[in-house]
């Protein structure tokens, strides 16, 4: 599942492990966990509302 954020455009998407794979407009990506929590990558913030969100559906 992938979603675009409504006001940030950030792109928010599940993986199979259920992470969250959150990716700018120039490309940079981050892996958080569902709650929001930073894993790794260059992106260190997310929304944790759209963390938890994308990750149960």
């Amino acid at each position: 599942m992938q979603i675009q954020h409504p006001l940030t455009r950030l792109k928010f998407e599940r993986l199979e492990d259920g992470t969250v794979r959150v990716t700018d407009k120039d490309g940079r990506s981050g892996i958080f966990d569902r709650n929001g929590n930073w894993i790794s990558g260059e992106r260190k913030s997310a929304d944790p509302l759209m963390c938890v969100w994308v990750a149960t559906r």
